[in-house]
């Protein structure tokens, strides 16, 4: 079972909103060259060596996957049997919501529920984006995308140009 939580920008906590059952990786259609490639390096990120290295090496402890392709194309069912895989909840956040804020934003990865991948949805409609480069500029917020052991997943229709 895989728990899902959602955070919706005027609420500023994530509820747990159910337990599903764990899609299984082999009834996902995608092509099994990339699905063994991201399964093997998300697996390899998921280890107690990976956060040694990164750590030696002065580096955040993160993975950021970008999915893309039409609705019902399997990226948000490859996420849900990766977190299958990886035995870690989904923490969905609504990006595109008109009452996003820079504080509900650093809030709700701060506040990410632990072991969980977090799935932002709608990032690339450019209010995220605007928003990562001033907080980037200002400093503020400038490491919430990158707590220790974070996957970050996210998707949309086309790759970016």
């Amino acid at each position: 079972m895989t728990r899902f939580y959602f955070v919706f920008p005027p609420r500023r906590r994530w509820h747990l909103q159910g337990k599903h059952l764990t899609r299984r990786v082999d009834t996902i259609v995608l092509n099994p060259t990339i699905r063994d490639a991201l399964l093997e390096d998300a697996r390899a990120f998921d280890t107690k060596s990976a956060l040694r290295w990164y750590t030696s090496h002065g580096l955040p402890y993160r993975r950021c996957y970008l999915f893309y392709g039409p609705p019902g194309t399997g990226k948000s069912s490859f996420i849900r049997a990766l977190a299958g895989i990886l035995k870690r909840s989904i923490a969905f956040f609504q990006c595109a919501h008109n009452k996003l804020n820079d504080q509900i934003l650093a809030d709700a990865f701060r506040d990410c529920p632990s072991q969980s991948i977090l799935v932002l949805e709608g990032a690339w409609g450019g209010r995220l984006l605007g928003r990562r480069r001033r907080c980037a500029r200002s400093g503020a917020g400038g490491g919430a995308w990158g707590y220790a052991g974070r996957l970050v997943a996210t998707w949309q229709a086309h790759p970016l140009e």
